[in-house]
């Protein structure tokens, strides 16, 4: 069923696709909104029949797995029949498939789903923009549908702190790329905003620019070598025995090798990338050159630790000779610190090229959006005109399309980037957890220093950079919905007027903590958006009227801004105390694993029983007293959007149309400490099992 209604979804997203503005008139619109609502319905219905058959069978096949591989890696299995291992083979088949075939087939519903919403919304937009009819225009709802800022994969450099000047955003025109980049080789440069400098010169001479032509094939002739011949090199940068050494040594020799695949990646996509930086590459500052000639010095400073160490002094002393000729130590010197220079110029130097090439450009993206986001706060609601709101969204949807060029560019190479940092952070903790390094020379010490800081400073990097994207594209959907709606609740023209996009649009109501107070508030809150969704639910088409959809805008609209006072007041202090309570929960497993209680005093047992307790109902509370506000508000939402849509295709009146909100709406109501612990009420099983995790792993090292 999933599979069908996916295939709906899909051939609903195609034929979206096929129209053209002026024939995506508010009838297709119609037609496709009603094919979706039906659908809709339909998922509905099968998450009310499917919920908790799905829910046990998926515990079921977890559960099963996990024996499974316990089994498999305690060899159980050379001591059985083989009847009984064709048993468990079939079982641990089975189970593995079950849950990557629900994953996966399930899973495509919320993909077709997007898609469809995004060519609804791109469809819509351009329409909008082209169209003159005030009727037809809802700039609120074409800038706050769906359009996902978030970016898939991560890529690493160490965080600094960039200022970006204010360069002029141009779209180029897919018909006209090519007649732009067909400048001569000596000024490849003119198309860029940012003018000429190493960075663009590096790409350039790499072979990753449009411009570059094939007088650079011999840069992919050296990746290409170099990673044939990295495969069969040793890695001595550890000198010691033992399987747990050679596997660190492959993982290290692995880690060269993807990064050489990084460099073809992105020279798959040098059309793209060629286009993507002749529309947003800024000009970079002192600074930021600083940050890039660190980077590419790097692999100098890594180079010359290599040269330095013990083992390679000693093969200087005693080669003297190659093949009868006699060798200066001096260019036998210079010729190994070249191979390491090389090596070390793939990896880690060329991964934080394109990783500071990546975090450069969303940085400079999300600073635009933080400037849109700054221009309508300072408007009034009078001065929000239709005008303004046009031209926000136009540089929004500019913006928009620069990201999923982005997503184009660098989506492979960021997640190639993020395997090999990731790769190198396990290496070098467990390096320092079996404390190898007391017996390494001190250069070898140094090596891995800087391996896993660029490591987890790459990743972290990555996250607070590229993670500011989906932060300022909210921000600036928060400040455009609060605008248009102080100005719809306060203009009476009924053509400007769209309450259900004010009510559906992007309102973060995502909380934080778990003390007393604050829950109690949460369940008030829940409580009177339960009551608005049963008020909703009671009317009949024709009684929800415009009156009616503006009363309950403006208790949700109430609602919303106590939310996020509470957000404001309670962010830090529910984060701390729910990493308390996370804490005491692994700390209190540990204990009554080992049994601890059994040599303790009643009231030190005691003791530890109310923390436990104190600490798993703490958190318990929080997820589910918390975890009910996004639920109640996605209730409320779903009753707005279902009475609205019946209105809308029940009423011939064009100003209380608007299809594309009905079709796209979405508001999340989740509530976050520090922005980092989200507390959703599926997030409990998931949190069992951290500490579970946690509370394994703390016993093993007992």
């Amino acid at each position: 069923m999933c599979h069908h209604v996916s295939s709906m979804l899909s051939r609903l997203a195609s034929q979206t696709r096929n129209f053209s503005p002026e024939e995506f008139t508010a009838i297709c619109q119609k037609d496709i909104l009603e094919h979706q609502s039906r659908l809709a319905d339909v998922v509905q219905l099968m998450q009310k029949v499917f919920s908790v058959p799905s829910f046990l069978i998926s515990v079921t096949h977890f559960t099963n797995c996990i024996v499974a591989i316990a089994i498999i890696a305690h060899r159980f299995f050379k001591e059985l029949h083989y009847t009984i291992v064709l048993h468990w083979v079939f079982i641990m088949t089975n189970s593995f498939g079950g849950l990557l075939a629900c994953l996966w087939i399930a899973g495509r519903l919320p993909v077709e789903a997007e898609i469809l919403q995004e060519e609804f919304r791109k469809k819509t937009r351009q329409r909008l923009l082209s169209s003159g009819k005030s009727e037809e225009i809802c700039f609120e709802n074409a800038l706050v549908g769906k359009s996902n800022f978030t970016l898939s994969g991560c890529v690493s450099i160490i965080k600094f702190d960039m200022k970006f000047l204010k360069p002029q955003i141009t779209v180029i025109d897919n018909k006209k790329d090519e007649s732009n980049l067909t400048l001569s080789n000596s000024k490849w440069y003119l198309k860029y905003p940012g003018s000429s400098n190493f960075l663009l010169r590096i790409l350039y001479w790499t072979g990753l620019l449009e411009n570059s032509g094939r007088r650079y094939i011999i840069v992919c002739l050296y990746f290409t070598v170099y990673t044939i011949l990295s495969m069969g090199k040793p890695v001595q940068t550890l000198e010691l025995n033992g399987s747990f050494v050679s596997r660190i040594q492959l993982l290290s020799t692995c880690s060269a090798i993807v990064s050489s695949f990084i460099w073809h990646s992105v020279r798959r996509r040098k059309k793209f990338l060629s286009i993507l930086l002749a529309q947003v590459y800024p000009r970079l500052t002192k600074r930021q050159i600083f940050s890039f000639m660190f980077i590419f010095g790097s692999s100098f400073a890594l180079a010359i630790i290599e040269v330095k160490k013990e083992e390679e002094i000693n093969k200087f002393n005693s080669f003297d000779s190659f093949y009868g000729f006699k060798f200066n130590h001096f260019w036998t010197i210079i010729f190994t610190f070249l191979q390491y220079y090389m090596g070390y110029l793939l990896c880690p130097t060329w991964t934080n090229i394109i990783a500071f090439l990546y975090c450069l450009m969303c940085h400079h993206i999300s600073s635009m959006l933080s400037r849109l986001a700054s221009q309508i706060q300072k408007y009034s609601p009078e001065e929000f005109t239709a005008i303004r709101q046009k031209d926000i969204l136009e540089h929004q949807s500019k913006l928009a399309d620069v990201v999923q060029l982005m997503q184009k560019v660098f989506s492979v190479p960021s997640f190639i980037i993020s395997v090999t940092h990731f790769t190198n952070c396990i290496v070098a903790i467990a390096i320092f957890a079996h404390r190898f390094f007391t017996e390494l020379h001190y250069t070898v010490v140094l090596h891995w220093v800087f391996n896993i800081t660029n490591s987890i400073g790459g990743l972290l990097a990555c996250l607070w950079i590229a993670g500011r994207l989906p932060v300022e594209a909210e921000i600036l959907q928060e400040e455009f919905r609060k605008k248009s709606r102080q100005r719809l609740l306060s203009n009476g023209k009924s053509e400007e007027i769209c309450f259900e996009n004010a009510l559906v649009g992007k309102s973060n109501f995502i909380l934080s903590g778990c003390a007393f107070l604050y829950c109690l508030m949460c369940h008030h809150i829940s409580s009177m958006l339960s009551r608005l969704a049963s008020q909703t639910r009671n009317f009949s088409p024709e009684e929800f009227t415009s009156i009616r959809q503006k009363d309950i805008l403006e208790h949700q609209s109430r609602l919303a801004d106590v939310v996020q006072l509470m957000q404001k007041v309670f962010s830090v202090p529910s984060f701390i105390i729910s990493v308390t309570h996370f804490s005491n929960c692994i700390v209190a497993i540990a204990i009554f694993a080992h049994r601890f209680f059994t040599e303790l005093h009643y009231t030190v047992v005691l003791h530890w029983v109310f923390n436990i307790i104190n600490s798993f109902g703490g958190l318990l509370a929080c997820l589910w007293i918390a975890g009910r506000l996004p639920v109640e508000a996605e209730i409320l939402q779903e009753e707005f959007r279902k009475k609205s849509r019946q209105r809308l295709l029940s009423s011939g009146k064009s100003e209380e149309i608007c299809f594309e909100n009905a079709l796209v709406g979405k508001s999340n109501f989740t509530l976050s400490g520090c922005g980092i612990f989200y507390f959703q009420r599926n997030c409990i099983a998931a949190l069992a099992g951290t500490i579970l995790s946690y509370a394994v792993l703390l016993i093993s090292q007992n």
